[in-house]
């Protein structure tokens, strides 16, 4: 088991781990946005998601991007492109029809990649039921369930990594279109929220929607956030499936 005050040894000596998740989800929600208010505006969601891709590109950063089935079965083009890019593509059951071994298997056929990941749940939005296990033993999988913490972990599942989340570094909480914060708060947050991680050895993952930091103007707080990152030297910036694989070396499941 991995001594919380012992700091974790990253791949190639880093100090701290962080990835970025981009969410997707579908324009097949719009209506329920009276009950899952950080669906408003998904409308826009296929041109945030461009600026999104053009944005990390400029970073050279490799993300992990999770689409619903309504994203999926309505922008099956920009799974593929994702996967040009570089970033790994996961399934996520926020969605009012979600049905998970068919949505595994329609991103599969699309990108011709396994998937690896799956978004069980996240703050204000739909989730569908989810009684199927999901996971494999060669240490790629994970799976985000809403938990919290500053490390992976494996939930008591020797098949999936459980990938904790913060609410205070998903972009809804800062730029809800329902009650939006200045940009200047998530930025400040989140460089305060780096420093920590780095110091304390530490995993942050960043949650993004297209729909919202995928506009003109909040596009660019991200890729100032994703330059000081990168600028820092000592953070290891990886997609989700390789975070899964690391965790898996780096905390056996047999001594969790």
């Amino acid at each position: 088991m991995i001594d919380a005050s012992s700091p974790v040894r990253w791949p190639a000596r880093h100090r701290a781990a962080l990835s970025v998740v981009v969410h997707v989800p579908g324009v097949g929600l719009e209506a329920d946005t009276a009950r899952h208010p950080g669906l408003v505006g998904v409308d826009y969601t296929a041109t945030g998601l461009q600026r999104i891709l053009e944005t990390l590109a400029d970073v050279d950063v490799s993300a992990t991007v999770a689409f619903t089935a309504e994203a999926t079965s309505g922008s099956p083009q920009l799974l593929r492109r994702a996967v040009e890019l570089g970033h790994e593509v996961a399934a996520s059951a926020c969605s009012a029809t979600a049905s998970i071994p068919d949505l595994v298997e329609t991103i599969s056929s699309i990108t011709g990649s396994p998937v690896n990941g799956l978004i069980e749940q996240l703050p204000g939005l739909p989730s569908g039921d989810q009684d199927e296990r999901f996971g494999d033993e060669t240490g790629n999988a994970w799976r985000i369930t809403g938990a919290g913490g500053d490390l992976p972990n494996s939930g008591g599942d020797p098949n999936s990594t459980i990938i904790p989340v913060s609410p205070y570094l998903i972009d809804m909480t800062w730029l809800s279109p329902s009650r939006p914060l200045p940009p200047s708060s998530m930025s400040e947050a989140w460089s305060l929220a780096l420093a920590a991680h780095r110091a304390d050895s530490t995993f942050m993952p960043v949650l993004l929607h297209p729909h919202i930091v995928g506009r003109p103007g909040l596009a660019s707080t991200v890729t100032r956030f994703l330059d000081e990152v990168v600028a820092a030297g000592d953070v290891w910036i990886a997609r989700l499936d390789h975070v899964a694989r690391a965790w898996h070396a780096l905390a056996p499941r047999s001594q969790e």
